[in-house]
């Protein structure tokens, strides 16, 4: 089997999540379905964190700062594919004359990670059998 072939109907780790594009519909299906450690990073950073990426051309350039309360492991291809969604917006910021990249979420990013977590909400009270009139 080629490798195209198998990427081809490889999903890797993606779960897909509940159908939230007919919840709010400026959100594409791509959006939906993110892999367990994009889930995680977009989680950490609603939380109102960010990740600093080093843009200064220099040996550190593509470094990530050290973010020592994020749990699990990060992996830069997660947070290049949020961006890729639209789900992370961008701000040049100066530390000691070096340019670095602060990335947080975007409104619709922000918009996600609520949804997600309203969702797993009402998926752990039903589980919990909580009644809401």
């Amino acid at each position: 089997m080629s490798k195209a072939h198998r990427n081809k109907h490889h999903n890797g780790n993606r779960k897909p999540l509940l159908n939230l594009v007919t919840v709010a519909p400026k959100l594409t299906k791509a959006d939906t379905q993110l892999s367990t450690e994009q889930a995680s990073l977009l989680a950490w950073l609603a939380l109102g964190r960010s990740v600093d990426v080093c843009t200064e051309l220099c040996p550190d350039l593509g470094k990530v700062a050290e973010m020592p309360d994020y749990p699990g492991h990060f992996n830069k291809r997660s947070l290049f594919a949020l961006k890729r969604e639209g789900l992370t917006q961008e701000q040049d910021c100066y530390f000691v004359g070096m340019r670095w990249c602060r990335v947080s979420l975007s409104p619709k990013g922000q918009r996600l990670a609520a949804l997600i977590t309203e969702r797993a909400l009402l998926k752990s009270d039903s589980l919990t059998g909580a009644d809401y009139a």
